[in-house]
């Protein structure tokens, strides 16, 4: 077995799902007593992680030995990925997917920049790994595509005791008669959060007394969420584009939702599709990436985007008690397949048998 795993990764920062990611990975490696450390650029002040195990990229080189693991986590371009190729060590890649630059033709340009010069990275970089890791079956894909030969799924370990001790705001109280749709995910293009808007509107001539939630934060994506505030203010609609908030609202939101719609053309993974299955909401999602592969069987996936047929798929899972339950089960089994205890099982087994293949 290896003796030590560094985890490597451009920035850890406090408000980034990739770093969280890394932390319950830390934690999950803790546990099972496996020395580890984290190196980087840089590390926000506020961020969840200990300083103590985190070191300055520049200083990687002179820890590794033959039986130290690097697992280098890909999301954004970074010059570490020139630093990490270069080394002569067992390492692994871990993708979290780079969004098409496509999407982003409209509203951020510079945008599309910086995810092209990932896209090059993962196909720059694939000659010096002899093995890889994404975080679902499609990042898979798309890593044989680059020209990665062997490739692994490392689902990402969820951590769900973070939501156990928070309670629902009382800044957001439950209208029993009105049914409240959500989404949680970042207000970008590649989310399509104007598809949801106009299902949303076909749904709410099925019932007026039903409200929309959209949860996340819009840096970088003002004028797109302008657009959609227009959208709602043209379609009369009740839309609440809540902005970046804090954990516990963010529980409040899920324990008052009645169904989480995701219209998204392009995701990695997408976490909050767990996040909604755990605390027992329908999801509704459109085909796409990840998404399929994400929700499993635990809830209803549409491979059309014919906006009064999605509402009336909606209005038929939120007056058929018998199909929630269904979902709502289903679900919960789905989400507990991510927690962190069965992830952790799946992970130590791939650095172990990695660990034997190499003779470790």
């Amino acid at each position: 077995m290896f003796e030590k795993i560094f985890q490597v990764y451009s920035h850890f920062l406090s408000n980034d799902a990739v770093s969280f990611i890394i932390y319950d990975f830390s934690t999950m490696l803790d546990e099972k007593e496996i020395d580890n450390k984290l190196f980087s650029i840089s590390i926000e002040k506020k961020s969840i992680f200990d300083n103590k195990k985190w070191a300055d990229i520049n200083i990687l080189k002179n820890n590794i030995t033959s039986k130290t693991l690097i697992i280098f986590h890909f999301a954004m371009p970074t010059p570490i990925s020139y630093i990490i190729s270069k080394l002569d060590c067992p390492k692994v890649l871990l993708y979290h997917n780079i969004t098409p630059p496509v999407f982003f033709k409209k509203y951020n340009t510079n945008m599309i920049n910086i995810l092209a010069n990932g896209l090059r990275e993962i196909i720059y970089m694939a000659p010096y790994f002899s093995y890889a890791w994404g975080v679902s079956e499609y990042n898979c894909l798309q890593l044989r595509e680059a020209g990665y030969l062997r490739t692994s799924v490392a689902n990402p370990p969820y951590n769900f005791s973070r939501f156990s001790s928070i309670l629902s705001s009382k800044e957001i109280k439950k209208k029993t008669d009105i049914k409240n749709i959500l989404f949680v995910g970042r207000v970008a293009p590649n989310k399509r959060l104007e598809d949801i808007i106009k299902a949303f509107y076909y749904y709410h001539r099925i019932n007026s007394n039903s409200e929309l939630t959209l949860v996340g934060s819009y840096e970088n994506f003002q004028d797109y969420k302008r657009d959609l505030q227009k959208l709602s203010s043209e379609l009369h609609l009740p839309v609440n584009i809540t902005g970046m908030i804090p954990l516990d609202k963010l529980v409040a939101y899920y324990k008052n939702a009645d169904l989480f719609l995701c219209m998204s053309e392009h995701e990695g993974f997408c976490v909050p599709l767990i996040e909604a299955m755990y605390f027992g909401i329908p999801v509704l999602a459109f085909d796409s990436s990840a998404v399929t592969e994400t929700v499993g069987n635990a809830g209803i996936i549409f491979k059309q985007k014919h906006f009064p047929s999605v509402a009336h798929l909606m209005n038929e899972v939120l007056t058929n008690a018998e199909l929630q339950k269904k979902m709502k089960a289903a679900g919960h089994e789905r989400a507990m397949y991510f927690s962190k205890e069965n992830v952790s099982k799946r992970l130590i087994k791939l650095i172990e048998d990695y660990a034997a293949e190499l003779k470790i």
